[in-house]
């Protein structure tokens, strides 16, 4: 049994730099003694994903080498943080300012231990590949948090990941935007 306390939204929402700010803090925690995680897992999700979509088979036989391609290069990435916790779905719209201007961080059923760069991936292939946040959005989040991932030799690799679909977490009910990267 589980029990949630009521969260009394306020009149506005979560900023990037409040985002920032919060994954900041929370990727410098470290964690209890004897409190184990799952790592995050880019590549659970998407066989069963292309099996099961209705698309052409010439398509799927695409999809899968263009996922077994990206999974080569992530296998020859090297992170430059050590693992701690990761949200796992760190976006603007899983955070909540309460009734007293609180900002507090929901959504935590793919919470897990891993590289902090997948928490930062989230926002910045929003910005960079979508567009849905301004330039002065983007860089109150960078601000806050302190580093800008788009910077960093992996991110292409993570980027491409990231815009293939949703891996290790939740995707919460949002449309992958693949087609934007198949053809890189």
């Amino acid at each position: 049994m589980t029990f949630w306390g009521l969260i009394v939204e306020g009149s506005r929402k979560a900023t990037y730099g409040e985002l920032g700010g919060i994954l900041r803090d929370l990727h410098s925690m470290t964690l209890p003694v004897g409190l184990e995680l799952p790592s995050f897992n880019p590549f659970d999700k998407q066989e069963l994903r292309i099996s099961q979509a209705a698309i052409p088979e010439d398509d799927r036989v695409f999809l899968r080498k263009r996922w077994s391609e990206l999974r080569d290069q992530f296998e020859g990435l090297r992170f430059e943080t050590p693992k701690g916790p990761v949200h796992g779905d760190a976006h603007v719209h899983n955070l909540m300012v309460n009734d007293r201007g609180e900002v507090i961080l929901i959504d935590f059923e793919a919470f897990c231990f891993d590289h902090p760069e997948w928490d930062l991936m989230v926002t910045s292939v929003e910005h960079h590949s979508l567009g849905w946040q301004t330039d002065e959005q983007y860089a109150d989040f960078v601000r806050a948090y302190g580093r800008d991932l788009h910077d960093w030799h992996g991110y292409d690799t993570l980027r491409r990941l990231q815009e293939f679909g949703p891996g290790g977490r939740g995707d919460g009910g949002r449309v992958p935007p693949a087609h934007r990267c198949l053809a890189e």
